[in-house]
């Protein structure tokens, strides 16, 4: 187990806070009887992308301004190996940063769709809290 220092606990509690605001954001809207698909998505992407980036916040591994999930998921497998399935599948939501936001970009996606996106994203980031409290560090909810 290794001695975390305050300012590093401070920033992975951060990337964990705005990840958990992403999470809010896709579950409370994906019960509305109008919800937007694809902004649920887009939730679901950005709480995984910030999950990891704090992951590798909290392993010390510096990591590029990115939206790709895959490329984030190849440098936390230097420190967290082997990853969780969940995990290595995470880059299945990387299209979402980019689909869901831009006019030009843009696809309808189904509740099923939105749904899925929203559970896995739900799974990793409960992974990730298990794997940060194994290593010393528990994340205030």
């Amino acid at each position: 187990m290794q001695q975390i220092d305050s300012r590093l606990k401070t920033l992975v509690e951060q990337w964990f806070y705005k990840s958990r605001q992403d999470l809010w954001m896709g579950k409370t809207t994906i019960e509305h009887p109008d919800a937007p698909f694809d902004i649920i998505a887009f939730h679901a992407q950005q709480a995984v992308e910030k999950c990891i980036k704090g992951l590798l916040t909290f392993h010390q591994i510096d990591f590029p301004k990115t939206h790709d999930i895959n490329e984030l998921v190849v440098l936390l497998n230097k420190a967290w190996d082997p990853l969780p399935k969940p995990i290595k599948n995470a880059d299945e939501l990387t299209d979402y940063a980019i689909l869901t936001r831009y006019p030009h970009e843009f696809e309808e996606l189904s509740q099923s769709e939105a749904e899925n996106a929203l559970n896995a994203a739900i799974e990793i980031y409960n992974l990730s809290l298990d794997h940060l409290s194994q290593q010393g560090l528990t994340i205030p909810e």
